[in-house]
């Protein structure tokens, strides 16, 4: 992002002076076989690359995935990562 954007909290969360961040790094599980893919960890960064903010799944519970929805980038990534017979299963 060119910009700054404000860090986003859940839903009943606020900060009034919430950090504001430049970059968004997301580790996710794709499962090429499954058709899915499960969220595992969220960084926001500011223009500096620090750590502004931080989440990450709770690998002790079980991870959902999630089907991929044409036209999202995760199925554009699917296209582009996962072999095109193992997508199709």
């Amino acid at each position: 992002m060119i910009e700054d954007h404000k860090t986003g909290f859940p839903p009943g969360v606020s900060f009034e002076d919430a950090p504001s961040y430049r970059t968004e790094i997301d580790r996710d599980l794709l499962r090429c076989d499954q058709n899915s893919i499960s969220a595992l960890q969220s960084e926001e960064r500011d223009a500096a690359n620090n750590i502004v903010f931080i989440t990450r799944t709770d690998r002790s519970k079980e991870i959902v995935p999630q089907n991929f929805v044409d036209g999202s980038p995760f199925a554009v990534l699917q296209r582009i990562v996962c072999k095109p017979n193992e997508a199709q299963q």
